[in-house]
């Protein structure tokens, strides 16, 4: 069954096996802001009744795309997941609920199989790491980057309660992942993109600043815990070779993004300077695409500028775009003046 706005939410939500995916591109605190009086009514009047917590009206439309992507998962026709800790199982699906080791997972699309090898990025969607935006910053990018030539993978990694570094954890072992079974998915190994947006393009810039130490603590872990992966990704380099920012968080020092900092850290001071990118930017940083809008009213725009002013200074291949105006969370900036940032992108990859 495929959904529309003139389905009710109960329509979607009564189905067990929808209510238990969905939040894969749906969260759950967007389904709740349906009462539960509400539920029979069509998702077009919900969308002219009930507005979000931003101030938004009901997003209507999203929920309907949300619910038919995951009737075509479970049918088996949209994309795999590959979970990265725990064995693979046939037709797994993750549950981001669960937020632990087993929801950690890459999700490959279908139909992306084809000849010869071509670049891979691995895509962190942002969600100021307390949840994830796997559509607009997840399954959107990999749908764009499969049409200009990659092979793209989306990382459900570990959000808060977990805490720093967990996710960072899950990003070197997804390149590890990605990197060993090159020739299966038609990757080369050498042109390994990140991309991530908001906390995601932190969580990507920061391990890119220090990727040698999270491998050692990926390995560490690996050895205790779970000898046969560490015999198999041990000797495996983490280093991604290019990044791609979309609006990131940077600096806890200077213009920060609280949330995301008090959900990574849990509050520990000490980790400020730490985790602030822009302390530790060296010459072996890789080639990086760095963009925000002037008029984020949520990630404020100096912390890409922060950036870019440090990979200048280090003498790293970069390009930074400040566009005008699209605000925060627009993904593909479709209809912003933010809305060639991809192109932009990925010819410079290209380079």
């Amino acid at each position: 069954m495929m959904f529309s706005v003139s389905n009710t939410a109960n329509d979607i939500l009564s189905s067990p096996e929808l209510r238990r995916y969905l939040c894969l591109f749906f969260p759950d605190f967007m389904v709740d802001v349906i009462p539960e009086r509400d539920r029979d009514l069509s998702l077009e009047k919900l969308g002219g009744k009930l507005t979000m917590p931003w101030g938004a009206p009901f997003m209507a439309e999203e929920m309907v795309r949300a619910a038919n992507m995951v009737q075509d998962i479970l049918d088996h026709k949209l994309c795999e997941f590959i979970p990265l800790w725990t064995p693979a199982e046939q037709h797994f699906i993750p549950e981001l609920r669960k937020n632990d080791r087993s929801s950690v997972a890459l999700l490959k699309l279908k139909g992306s199989d084809g000849p010869g090898r071509k670049p891979a990025v691995i895509i962190c969607p942002g969600g100021a790491y307390t949840g994830l935006s796997m559509d607009g910053e997840g399954f959107r990018y990999a749908q764009r980057m499969e049409q200009a030539g990659y092979r793209a993978f989306v990382l459900s990694y570990r959000v808060a309660p977990n805490r720093y570094p967990e996710g960072h954890k899950d990003l070197a072992l997804a390149i590890k992942h990605v990197r060993c079974y090159a020739d299966s998915y038609g990757v080369d190994p050498d042109r390994i993109l990140l991309m991530g947006s908001s906390a995601g393009g932190h969580l990507c810039a920061s391990f890119a600043a220090e990727y040698e130490k999270y491998d050692i603590l990926l390995c560490e872990e690996l050895s205790r815990n779970q000898p046969e992966l560490n015999r198999l990704y041990g000797a495996i380099s983490c280093r991604p070779n290019g990044l791609s920012l979309s609006y990131p968080v940077i600096s806890f020092m200077q213009n920060a993004h609280e949330e995301s900092f008090q959900n990574l850290s849990g509050g520990d001071e000490a980790l400020r300077e730490p985790l602030s990118v822009e302390r530790h930017l060296t010459a072996d940083y890789p080639r990086t695409f760095v963009w925000a809008c002037a008029d984020d009213g949520m990630v404020s725009p100096k912390n890409a500028e922060l950036l870019g002013e440090g990979l200048a200074q280090a003498g790293v291949k970069h390009i930074l775009r400040i566009y005008p105006w699209g605000d925060h969370g627009c993904g593909l900036a479709s209809g912003t003046s933010a809305e060639t940032w991809s192109d932009e992108m990925i010819l410079f990859m290209k380079e």
